[in-house]
């Protein structure tokens, strides 16, 4: 019988803090955008779950991000989503981006 190895998927982590809002937008997007066009993982994994605000903008930022890396053969995949950020992913309809559909 043939084994079955579980490998784990490397992965570049971007873990965020704090209010994801216009001050900090412009830093999101070139922190992203960089990692959607030079990350050679096939995974980029978008830790959330220590961000307690995030507005409209920098979802658009993140779902460019997603657009780009997917474009790129990878998955950008957001993870700790709670509490208003979710909300607002929800809200936006980009729900999809964080239940690993990427």
């Amino acid at each position: 019988m043939p084994k079955i190895l579980d490998e784990p998927v490397r992965a570049d982590v971007i873990s965020l803090v704090g209010e994801l809002d216009m001050v900090t937008a412009p830093a999101l997007r070139s922190r992203l955008m960089g990692a959607a066009a030079t990350s050679t993982a096939p995974v980029i994994a978008l830790d959330l779950s220590r961000v307690s605000f995030l507005d409209a903008q920098c979802a658009g930022i993140i779902a460019s991000a997603w657009a780009r890396a997917r474009v790129r053969g990878q998955v950008l995949r957001v993870d700790g989503l709670h509490g208003t950020p979710k909300r607002v992913f929800e809200l936006l309809g980009l729900a999809s981006l964080a239940e690993g559909s990427g």
